[in-house]
């Protein structure tokens, strides 16, 4: 039996539970795993170095996203000097875009997962185990050999329902639901997954990359069993679905609503947090989801330049997008919109006509986001080939930070636009009754929203 610690260095207040992570604790039955999150912990840093200490693990595995390099690099070397015997292994999005770059630039790293890693991660703990160094046959792996970096192919299983169930208990549940993590919560929330995928080709996007190009679910009894143990067991009432296309297939939405209504919860509620594709759902899935418990939507509407919106590949019009929010508004849904501002070959009149469309759209909330050209992405591809980035060092870049302007604009204009977005959509009176009427039943909230704007405009100067 091996010890093994399954980091997620998110040390921040919205953090939640690391569904990731609790997949592949579950693979790992027969051994000794434990998940350290950074964001339930005071002092992450120290804490873990003690918890190295004593717990003297085998393996330490860390997933993150690209804008957390700046923590991941120093958090491989320190994990090193604390014991050299230590494997160090990491997974997640950015590592499984770049996997090469990763073994080249950190010393610190052993091997790096690709993809969904909870059969690969079980196979490779078993090559530990019995002091194997062969790796080749490991599905979805990339690691040093000799001189050469090796990497092997991956795939995706299609029956969701082998993985989990998750150990809720690995960690300390209690901790997420008191942050209470989403700003629109209306009760004591979880997150969970009920399916993987992205058939879309946004150039942006690097979800495939992840969770490859075909949907595949779990089954709706698989998850009502979730639901039901967090239910009762941890009254939980409120279920972030945190999937990329849970609206895809129309039958698999009707078919899970419809099993929730039968169920009869009371006060039950959903949402869908990651975004939802817009020009998938119609009266018959909007009306069963509200009577299923649904009060939120988040919708990835991305410009209000039709011109962008076709470099994006986003194979949406603002048409559509005006018709789409007003059927779903007809609903009574709570509406957040996802915005980009600053993709490539936008131009100052291309970002004002989002700001203007953002304001136009009948939602209640948007997101704004400048753009970050994430490594495994074709845009990131093209930029690169274009010589307008250079790979980008992702171990200095934070959250929020643009480090891209398209040509012609500066990113001190990028970061007035972007503030002019924030503070003209949510400066209004409309927008303001809004969130007065939503933080009413949250009154601790109100604290945030002056957290949030701080610290947005701590990083983007005017």
């Amino acid at each position: 039996m091996l010890r093994i610690i399954l980091i997620s260095p998110f040390n921040h207040k919205d953090n939640v539970f690391p569904l990731s992570l609790g997949y592949l604790d579950a693979s790992l039955k027969n051994h000794d795993c434990r998940i350290y999150d950074f964001a339930t912990e005071e002092n992450p840093k120290n804490n873990l170095k003690n918890f190295l200490t004593h717990f003297k693990p085998h393996i330490v595995g860390i997933t993150f996203w690209s804008n957390k390099g700046y923590v991941v690099e120093p958090l491989c070397e320190f994990i090193k000097q604390i014991d050299r015997k230590i494997k160090v292994i990491l997974g997640g999005p950015h590592p499984s875009s770049c996997p090469e770059e990763i073994l080249k630039r950190n010393k610190n790293v052993d091997h790096v997962f690709l993809g969904e890693s909870e059969i690969a991660i079980k196979e490779y703990i078993e090559k530990i185990e019995r002091n194997e160094s062969s790796f080749e046959t490991i599905k979805g792996i990339a690691f040093r050999k000799n001189s050469n970096i090796i990497k092997t192919e991956f795939h995706f299983e299609e029956n969701l329902d082998q993985f989990g169930p998750i150990n809720w208990e690995k960690l300390d549940i209690s901790k997420y639901l008191e942050r209470r993590q989403f700003l629109l919560n209306k009760y004591k929330a979880m997150p969970i997954i009920t399916t993987r995928g992205c058939p879309y080709l946004c150039k942006f996007c690097n979800v495939r990359n992840i969770n490859g190009t075909k949907i595949r679910h779990h089954s709706v009894g698989y998850i009502l069993s979730e639901i039901d143990y967090l239910w009762y067991k941890y009254g939980v009432r409120e279920f972030k679905i945190i999937d990329d296309n849970f609206t895809f297939y129309k039958e698999y939405v009707i078919d899970f609503c419809e099993a929730i209504i039968k169920k009869n919860y009371k006060r039950i509620a959903f949402s869908c947090p990651n975004g939802v594709r817009i020009d998938a759902l119609d009266d018959e899935a909007l009306s069963l989801m509200k009577k299923a418990g649904w009060y939120s939507l988040y919708l990835g509407i991305e410009s209000g330049s039709d011109k962008t919106l076709k470099k994006m590949n986003k194979k949406l019009s603002l048409q559509v997008i005006e018709k789409q929010v007003g059927l779903i508004k007809e609903y009574g849904f709570i509406i957040t919109g996802f915005f980009i501002i600053g993709y490539p070959h936008e131009t100052r009149a291309d970002i004002i006509k989002t700001i203007k469309f953002a304001k136009r759209l009948d939602i209640d909330l948007a997101n704004f986001h400048t753009f970050v050209s994430f490594p495994g992405t074709p845009i990131y591809k093209e930029l690169v080939e274009r010589g307008e980035i250079k790979k980008n060092d992702f171990s200095k870049q934070p959250f929020l930070q643009p480090v891209y302007a398209p040509r012609g604009m500066s990113i001190r204009e990028l970061r007035h636009l972007f503030v002019r977005a924030l503070f003209s959509f949510y400066l209004r009176p409309r927008t303001i009754k809004t969130i007065f009427l939503l933080f009413i039943r949250r009154i601790l909230s109100i604290k945030r929203i002056f957290f949030y704007m701080k610290n947005i405009l701590k990083k983007h100067p005017v």
